[in-house]
């Protein structure tokens, strides 16, 4: 098995709106993209053997028994499923990040980022304000992310590129 380089390095002076860049992080990408996938399928139950082909005639009487899925919902389980308790000695700030916690089911990311990082290796979070100026936080998958690291010796990150397909009203995929 090939072992993927998942990280993705850059001079600190890139220029991340010139679109050869970004045509070029994307294309490098796409090579991780059938090892998320396969990862995914794994996890769902989709192995390889249902795509074994048998002869004419005899019965295809395969079965598969998921421990992939187990031990990762399993391990997720005693690792993130209980809420992590946060102690602050500033009881103010103790307050702010609870009504934060809350309005962002942070358990619920916190178990999401335990159960990616089973599957795919990595996982990635987007912190942002809303509309309302509600401080949020949602889980991003890392098929649909690209963290580029500076080429120093401290490997600092330095952009964060978020992509996903959209459907149009014609049902056309565009990225």
């Amino acid at each position: 098995m090939e072992i993927l380089e998942k990280v993705f390095y850059r001079d600190d002076a890139t220029d991340f709106s010139d679109k050869n860049v970004l045509s070029k992080l994307l294309d490098e990408h796409k090579v991780l993209l059938d090892y998320y996938r396969k990862n995914r399928e794994y996890y769902l139950g989709k192995q390889d053997v249902f795509e074994l082909q048998t002869a004419d005639g005899k019965p295809n009487n395969k079965i598969c028994v998921n421990f992939i899925k187990y031990i990762t919902d399993m391990e997720c389980g005693y690792f993130a499923g209980q809420r992590w308790k946060y102690n602050f000695e500033d009881e103010k700030l103790g307050e702010i990040f609870a009504s934060i916690r809350d309005n962002n089911e942070l358990g619920n990311i916190d178990f999401n980022h335990a159960k990616n990082c089973s599957i795919y290796g990595h996982s990635f979070e987007l912190q942002f304000i809303d509309q309302l100026g509600e401080y949020r936080m949602i889980n991003l998958l890392p098929e649909n992310v690209i963290m580029v690291y500076g080429d120093t010796v401290e490997r600092s990150r330095i952009a964060a590129i978020y992509y996903a397909n959209k459907l149009t009203k014609d049902n056309k995929v565009i990225q």
